[in-house]
């Protein structure tokens, strides 16, 4: 039975849509799946038309241009089904980070008000507990949606409608809501085509999404550029070294993309000698300071780690290295791409010279709008300051320093703890490892290192802070912890390091 036709007001196809329409068209009367995940696949004219069938179906439900619609699941291709739904829709796609505790998914539906929540097995038994909207589960939807007519697009002269609220990770605080416009997830699409060449000299990329898409990361660095310019993307439904390792056996990827943690697990696997890696032309890793041992395990077997900077509130591309860049320069950041402009500036708001490590600001089209609900992100000439720093070399390669609140001043003088931890992780035995500064009654501040598993031999930790640091940036302490504090999504919170080191653990 067909569904009645709900009245629906949609908008006049975005650069966003237009550009989904003409991958269908490329894609032609080839029906071979371009998205695959554990809950289905999908041809790019099966995505296109099922994500206008579920516009009708949400629209049917009270969905209207500018809602919210929550979702609460691991990744699946019916996520991105309803991405491309809210956008016909005008809404917002809200993307719960699925590792977080109800008390903090309350949090956020409360701050953001959606007017539904969509989930996920396994995360069904919540959801009415978390807000007062209507729930549904996103695979009943899927299946009203196969029989709904599709209304037409109505063109509501509504501009560049907000597609995207990605909240942040809130390591230091509440976490703040990012909004992203279809117009900005369509530049840093663009971004990412820039970076990766998707499907070289007419060869289909085949590209593996192993991180969560309820991060920009894991939605926007690869997957949805790689599906709008042409390649097959396949979604891993939660991140599994050894499943990794069989889609590497069994889906030859060509592209994927990492965070130290992740690839980390990837090199610690029995069979990673002997992994056919053959097809892997490319890894793009982000997220955080990457350690130069991980980049050279890649490089030692000829696949280039591309790294990429950027946050949520930047979509999150904004430097990244080529392939000739990461052979020829690991360990920096990359290059600024056309159509991103940065300014590395001093605390007093001016510009940084050659070589002088600043505080990133960034002008682009693909920065947020603003933060939820309409917080003010930008400053008046366009720019987001984004509390990292960095510094740029005469050829125009950025290297990154550290956070600016991670920054310690010791007698007059700034130290970075991410150089630090780069020297303690090149010790034999050392894994991960967090410097923090803790006062000082003649220095003002002075770094201490707390390195996790069991305690080392510390002449040969301070051997290696001899040979590599100048003096007054070597930890006044080294300390041991058998786990580092960290938050949901794995991030060392360095606040409750420095309450340890205060208590003395």
């Amino acid at each position: 039975m067909r569904m009645a036709k709900a009245t629906m007001t949609t908008l006049k196809p975005s650069q966003l849509l237009e550009a989904l329409d003409a991958a269908v068209a490329e894609q032609g009367s080839d029906l071979t799946p371009r998205l695959i995940g554990d809950d289905g696949a999908y041809s790019l004219a099966a995505l296109s038309q099922t994500s206008q069938s579920l516009a009708t179906v949400l629209a049917a439900k009270g969905v209207k241009p500018g809602d919210r619609v929550g979702h609460l699941g691991k990744n699946s291709a019916a996520l991105i089904v309803l991405l491309f739904a809210c956008a016909r829709l005008g809404a917002l796609l809200m993307p719960l980070n699925w590792r977080l505790s109800v008390k903090e998914w309350t949090w956020m539906l409360d701050d953001a008000a959606p007017s539904v929540l969509v989930t996920m097995e396994g995360f069904h038994q919540n959801q009415d507990a978390l807000t007062g909207a209507p729930c549904f589960d996103l695979l009943a939807l899927l299946d009203e949606a196969a029989t709904a007519s599709i209304d037409p697009l109505l063109d509501t002269g509504a501009g560049d409608p907000d597609l995207l609220l990605v909240y942040t990770s809130g390591s230091t605080g509440r976490p703040k809501g990012a909004v992203h416009t279809q117009g900005a997830v369509w530049a840093n699409a663009r971004l990412s085509h820039a970076m990766h060449n998707y499907n070289p000299r007419g060869v289909q990329d085949r590209v593996l999404t192993i991180l969560p898409m309820f991060h920009v990361g894991g939605l926007a660095i690869q997957t949805l550029s790689a599906l709008l310019h042409g390649a097959q993307v396949r979604l891993m439904t939660a991140f599994e070294p050894n499943q990794m390792a069989a889609l590497h056996e069994s889906f030859r990827p060509t592209l994927t993309l990492h965070v130290p943690a992740t690839l980390q697990a990837m090199l610690n696997l029995p069979q990673w000698a002997n992994l056919d890696l053959s097809d892997l032309r490319a890894v793009s890793i982000g997220s955080t300071d990457v350690p130069i041992e991980l980049i050279s395990a890649l490089q030692t077997r000829s696949i280039p780690v591309l790294q990429i900077y950027g946050a949520t509130e930047s979509g999150p591309i904004s430097i990244f290295q080529n392939i000739d860049l990461a052979l020829s320069r690991p360990g920096s950041i990359g290059t600024v791409p056309e159509g991103v402009e940065i300014r590395l500036q001093r605390p007093d708001g001016s510009t940084c010279d050659l070589d002088e490590a600043g505080e990133i600001a960034i002008r682009a089209d693909n920065l947020a709008r603003c933060y939820w609900p309409n917080l003010p992100l930008v400053n008046a000439d366009g720019y987001w300051s984004s509390g990292d720093v960095a510094s740029r070399d005469a050829e125009g390669v950025y290297w990154f320093r550290d956070r600016l609140k991670n920054v310690i001043i010791s007698g007059g003088e700034n130290i970075y703890p991410a150089e630090i931890e780069r020297v303690l992780r090149s010790v034999p035995g050392v894994g991960d490892c967090c410097v923090v500064g803790v006062a000082s009654p003649r220095w003002g501040q002075t770094p201490v290192a707390v390195i996790e598993g069991s305690p080392l031999p510390l002449d040969s930790i301070r051997a290696r802070l001899n040979e590599e640091l100048a003096r007054f940036k070597h930890p006044s302490r080294i300390d041991f912890l058998p786990v580092l504090p960290r938050n949901a999504m794995g991030k060392i919170v360095r606040d409750d390091v420095v309450r340890v080191v205060a208590e003395g653990h």
